[in-house]
């Protein structure tokens, strides 16, 4: 069978560049794979979609398989002479589309190993104030990605998912963080037995609830402190709920749903 499949390789650059155009080629149906969770748990691998995630995942020195990118379109300009020694695709419009969750594809993604981060890693400098999300059951892969890229921005220390919540690595969660997913620390732990561990080494264990008596603006956040934030329809578990000893409200002057 022929796939239509090519290898060039560059000595100015040191790069290996080769050419797919068929969606039937070995390859192609592992990377499509990926899509779906039992794919991303057998090959331990994710998709990045993107040039702005593609280029922190390279910055971040993630361990990349490969880079694929638009062979009508062209390498991004940003990622020209950056992929080094790694494998790059130049392929088909129809092998993006088919290897990618966009609506509409991008010019390139990346193949990146799953990196599973300890917990420990949390409790190193118990010293240092910190900031950890916490995320009890979040289900929509849109909104773990914005918690992630939310907690980037505040300078968080990790983000703690629960077991029960969304794939950490599915695409809509990848591609919501914008790059974030490498920069700070996302693990998969129990929750309770997280914030048991937290609580021991004193460490204050908030969440949001509308009745709180403390406002966002009135609470003492300078200490360490985990956040937690629960599922979109039920809130918190009760399991976990239990377990913290601080909530505040955030006022809303408008009108508008929670």
């Amino acid at each position: 069978m022929n796939w239509r499949s090519f290898t060039k390789y560059d000595q100015n650059r040191g790069e290996c560049r080769m050419d797919i155009q068929s969606t039937a080629n070995p390859k192609v149906k592992q990377w499509m794979k990926l899509l779906g969770k039992k794919g991303r748990h057998e090959q331990g691998k994710f998709i990045v979609e993107g040039v702005t995630s593609v280029l922190s995942a390279l910055e971040a020195k993630a361990e990349i398989d490969c880079i694929v990118y638009s062979g009508e379109r062209g390498m991004p300009e940003e990622l020209e002479g950056r992929c080094g020694s790694l494998i790059t695709y130049s392929v088909s419009e129809a092998v993006l589309k088919k290897c990618t969750d966009a609506v509409t594809p991008q010019t390139v993604f990346a193949v990146v190993h799953q990196q599973r981060n300890a917990i420990d890693r949390l409790f190193a400098d118990d010293s240092a104030p910190s900031l950890v999300i916490v995320c009890d059951n979040i289900q929509d892969p849109g909104n773990l990605g914005t918690i992630i890229r939310s907690a980037d921005a505040a300078g968080a220390s990790g983000v703690i998912v629960s077991p029960d919540s969304v794939d950490i690595f599915h695409p809509k969660v990848i591609r919501s963080t914008m790059g974030s997913i490498f920069h700070v620390p996302v693990m998969i732990a129990n929750v309770v037995h997280a914030l048991d561990e937290a609580a021991g080494r004193g460490i204050q264990l908030w969440t949001a609830q509308p009745q709180a008596d403390v406002s966002l603006y009135e609470a003492d956040l300078t200490q360490a402190v985990w956040f937690v934030i629960g599922n979109e329809a039920h809130g918190i578990s009760a399991s976990v709920i239990e377990k913290v000893n601080h909530s505040l409200s955030i006022p809303m002057q408008g009108r508008a749903e929670s």
